[in-house]
């Protein structure tokens, strides 16, 4: 099965092996899945990794004063949730599954090393 992340990629660019080695290898990290309905990080708390869904769908959303929740933007299979988060102080606002999700955390160090070093 190929990765989500490199189907992703590829639709924009051909990746050659060392890319694929690269990715596969920064995406080789802590594995977390999700119930359906339920939040994987909160408006308020620390950012400390970078995500990647690797299935099911995710959302970015804040949460209104009325007890609402505005969905702001969706997370698929290979998508990165908010990729420069981790130069935030505290979360201004929340990520949550809208189905069963599995995704990978990835270390900030490891993702701009990967991102300094494969420019593209």
């Amino acid at each position: 099965m190929t990765h989500p992340l490199i189907v992703k990629l590829e639709q924009f660019e051909h990746l050659d092996d060392e890319e694929r080695r690269a990715l596969l290898a920064l995406t080789d990290g802590r594995m977390l899945h999700y119930e359906p309905r339920s939040d994987i990080i909160r408006e308020g708390e620390d950012p400390r990794v970078v995500r990647l869904v690797l299935s099911g769908w995710a959302c970015r959303y804040k949460q209104l004063p009325d007890g609402c929740r505005q969905i702001v933007a969706f997370f698929l299979p290979g998508d990165l949730c908010d990729h420069n988060v981790f130069v935030l102080s505290e979360m201004d606002h929340s990520i949550g599954t809208l189905t069963a999700v599995t995704l990978i955390e990835i270390a900030p160090a490891a993702f701009e090393a990967m991102m300094s070093a494969r420019r593209r």
